[in-house]
């Protein structure tokens, strides 16, 4: 199935650098398995029964709002995993300062 979309350039390549992809597509159906964002009009060749599983699991109503989504989810495992793989690169670090509300 051909469909067309309008996503974001730079959201699209950063989800690429993340994701190790070489292929918009690929991308997008690698976010779509996690669930996905994107604004410029691309063609994409997407599996018919994933965008619809998506679909269903996220509760959205169009495509190109599932592929958003999942872009998005996609990039956020992606800082997830480099935030605890620096985790432990300062051992002697303390905790900072907490405000307390009143």
């Amino acid at each position: 199935m051909r469909i067309t979309l309008d996503l974001d350039g730079e959201l699209v390549k950063k989800a690429m650098r993340a994701s190790g992809q070489r292929t918009k597509t690929a991308t997008i159906e690698e976010a779509l398995r996690r669930l996905i964002q994107v604004c410029m009009r691309t063609t994409l060749n997407i599996d018919d029964s994933l965008i619809r599983k998506a679909m269903l699991a996220s509760g959205l109503r169009t495509k190109t709002e599932t592929i958003e989504l999942g872009l998005k989810r996609l990039l956020q495992d992606d800082s997830r995993r480099r935030l605890l793989l620096e985790g432990g690169s300062q051992p002697h670090a303390r905790a900072p300062r907490r405000r307390r509300v009143a």
